[in-house]
């Protein structure tokens, strides 16, 4: 399931001007889930940990490397080396801070972070995964016949197939059909 995961984060990272060094960019990936399971193995004092790559570092990820490959200035070459260093300075960042906060005992700041806060920052990050993924599947609107991708998502993801629009509202309209869906929406006020 890992390698799944890391070929789909890879190719939302990997993705426009970068495409030419996606089997870089997959090969990256799995090296770096292997370094972080076998870390995470031999350096965690509870066994039962999975470690893995995460999709909303993914996102974070992926919305820098567009723009770093979307300056006129670099070359594929040049934005593919930059976008490496930046995940490899993310990763290490990431793993220095987490660390830290294990040796010096931080791990409590999290109770001063609301449910409310985690809640919609995990909810808002499902809007770019559904886009990242759409994108990767249906690139220009259509499919491999010509035809609109209306007929398979209806007319919420058609009002601008090129752009972002109304993926955006397809998206949160997806969003919003989950969250009425989930067991715990007898809580949340309905206004119908």
């Amino acid at each position: 399931m890992a390698v799944t995961f890391c070929l789909s984060l890879a190719a939302m990272i990997y993705a426009g001007p970068l495409a030419p060094f996606l089997s870089q960019g997959i090969g990256l990936t799995l090296v770096g889930a292997a370094a972080m399971a076998l870390i995470g193995s031999l350096a965690l004092s509870y066994r039962g940990t999975l470690i893995q790559p995460q999709d909303v570092s993914t996102i974070l990820l992926s919305t820098s490397a567009g723009a770093i490959a979307s300056l006129p200035a670099n070359s594929a070459e040049a934005a593919f080396a930059t976008v490496v260093a930046l995940a490899g300075f993310t990763s290490i960042a990431t793993g220095v801070t987490t660390c830290a906060m294990g040796v010096f005992k931080l791990g409590y700041f999290v109770l001063f972070v609301p449910i409310s806060v985690v809640s919609g920052f995990l909810a808002a990050s499902g809007v770019p995964l559904v886009r990242g993924a759409y994108g990767m599947v249906v690139p220009d609107g259509r499919d491999g016949k010509g035809a609109t991708c209306c007929r398979y998502l209806g007319p919420m993801a058609c009002e601008q197939q090129k752009g972002s629009q109304g993926l955006d509202r397809f998206a949160g309209h997806i969003l919003q059909r989950t969250v009425a869906w989930m067991p715990w929406r007898a809580a949340v006020p309905q206004d119908r």
